[in-house]
C-alpha cells in the first residue's frame, strides 16, 4: 500500500514534511496549510512551473472532450483566453529558468 501512495503523490517522508508545515482548521471546509520551504525559492518557482503545466494541460483535455459544450455556453472564448494566459506564464518562466542556467 504505501508504495501505492507513493506512486499516486503521498509524500514520501511523512514526518519530514510535517515538520515543516503547519494545518490549521479554520471553520467547515477550510484549512490555512503553512508551509516552510528549506530549498529555496529555485524549488518554489520549479514546483509552480510543473503546477502551471498541468494546468495547461487540463485545459488543453477539457477543450478537447467538452469543446462544444463550452460553445454552447459561450464559454469557450474565455476558456481559450484563460489556456492561453497560462501558456504565456509558462513560458516566461522557462525562459527566466533557462536564463539562471546559462
Amino acid at each position: 500500500m504505501y508504495d501505492q501512495l507513493i506512486d499516486y503523490g503521498a509524500h514520501p517522508n511523512v514526518d519530514g514534511l510535517a515538520l515543516s508545515s503547519d494545518v490549521k482548521h479554520l471553520g467547515h471546509d477550510k484549512y490555512e496549510i503553512i508551509t516552510v520551504f528549506a530549498h529555496g525559492r529555485e524549488a518554489v518557482l520549479l514546483a509552480i512551473l510543473d503546477l502551471l503545466r498541468c494546468m495547461h494541460y487540463v485545459c488543453q483535455l477539457l477543450f478537447m472532450v467538452i469543446k462544444e459544450r463550452l460553445q454552447i455556453l459561450g464559454l469557450d472564448a474565455e476558456f481559450l483566453k484563460t489556456s492561453e494566459l497560462i501558456h504565456e506564464l509558462i513560458g516566461k518562466l522557462e525562459a527566466e529558468q533557462k536564463m539562471k542556467v546559462a
